[in-house]
């Protein structure tokens, strides 16, 4: 997963669009990455935060393209920098089948999303959802593999 990720970096700072943007935005950097195993391919989100704006780069055929969106938060706190050279767990797959096959061995995958991100440390947050329309929501440590976070619950319990 990590690996891949890293690639999708590289191809993106190689990007036109990306060189653009940086001379635009000469403080930005990387905060988070975004997967879902039905597209397939990761989208990267950079932040200035001179300009307190992000730019997500999104990679679809092999074609890059870039999008502003706005920074969704409650009040304005600093946004981290995502430093993949502290990420040790590079295969939060492997974790997720893992936590899966022991405790949720009935659910099987209809999606699955994975972000990483930097909190005090680089965070994985994966979201997995079932055919049976229940959700798990793990965060773990991306440093020692610890699992920070587990929820599971149906998708009925969100309607309000």
């Amino acid at each position: 997963m990590l690996k891949k990720l890293k690639n999708t970096i590289e191809k993106v700072k190689e990007c036109e669009d990306f060189a653009n943007w940086k001379s635009e935005h000469q403080e930005g950097y990387l905060v988070s990455a975004f997967y879902n195993n039905k597209i397939g391919e990761w989208q990267t989100h950079y932040y200035d935060p001179a300009n307190d704006v992000m730019a997500v780069f999104n990679i679809e055929n092999d074609v890059i393209s870039i999008d502003s969106d706005e920074i969704f938060r409650k009040e304005k706190t600093k946004i981290n920098e995502l430093r993949l050279e502290d990420i040790k767990i590079e295969s939060v797959d492997e974790l997720i089948k893992k936590l899966v096959d022991e405790k949720y061995n009935s659910e099987e995958e209809a999606n699955k999303i994975i972000i990483i991100q930097q909190k005090e440390f680089p965070v994985w947050n994966v979201t997995y959802v079932t055919k049976a329309l229940n959700v798990l929501n793990v965060r773990i440590n991306a440093i020692t593999g610890e699992i920070i976070e587990e929820h599971f619950e149906s998708i009925m319990n969100f309607k309000k």
